[in-house]
């Protein structure tokens, strides 16, 4: 099993950068609201696991590592579905400021665990 943590927020930047810019609203972006919270909710799915299996594959490869049950973490996913529901709602799309998004992306970026930061280091080393 490889950590999937990272491709799920690769696969929700696609799908934010696939949206409709709006000209008639600079900054804001129209995105499919169904697509995005596809995306959460695989990556709400996917992180105990992932963070189970980078345990796992540090402790195998006798590499301590303080543990980092980041509650922020889940903040950040939960402050990004607020941003998009807060959005003007237009059928299946909704209309957000894109730099908020980005913002809250990055942040997402910065809490995930540990662990799985350092399994993914590891892996694309050996893979090299």
């Amino acid at each position: 099993m490889k950590i999937s943590t990272f491709n799920i927020l690769k696969n929700l930047e696609e799908q934010i950068n696939k949206s409709y810019s709006l000209s008639i609203f600079k900054g804001y972006t129209a995105i499919n609201k169904q697509g995005v919270e596809k995306i959460i909710n695989e990556l709400y799915a996917t992180l105990p696991d992932d963070v189970k299996y980078a345990r796992e594959y540090l402790k195998n490869k006798n590499i301590k590592i303080e543990k980092n049950n980041n509650p922020q973490l889940f903040d950040n996913i939960e402050n990004l579905e607020k941003n998009i529901d807060s959005g003007f709602h237009i059928a299946k799309y909704v209309i957000v400021n894109i730099k908020e998004l980005e913002q809250l992306l990055d942040k997402i970026y910065a809490s995930i665990p540990t662990e799985i930061v350092t399994v993914k280091n590891i892996e694309e080393v050996e893979n090299m």
